[in-house]
């Protein structure tokens, strides 16, 4: 007689468990990538601006 225990994962919801997590990575690394892109067209505009009120004087 085999008894089997509830708790043996499925293969193919381990599966999925990873496809999930490697999404939800692939996803943060994309906001990550996003948020970098907007804080650099902020640090530049910023610079800009100083760069045009420096050169307008005082």
């Amino acid at each position: 007689m085999i008894i089997r225990s509830p708790y043996i994962e499925n293969p193919a919801e381990g599966e999925r468990k990873k496809e999930r997590k490697e999404r939800k990575e692939k996803k943060g690394e994309e906001r990550e990538k996003k948020y970098l892109q907007q804080m650099s067209s902020l640090i530049n505009n910023d610079d800009h601006i100083s760069n045009t009120i420096n050169e307008m004087g005082p």
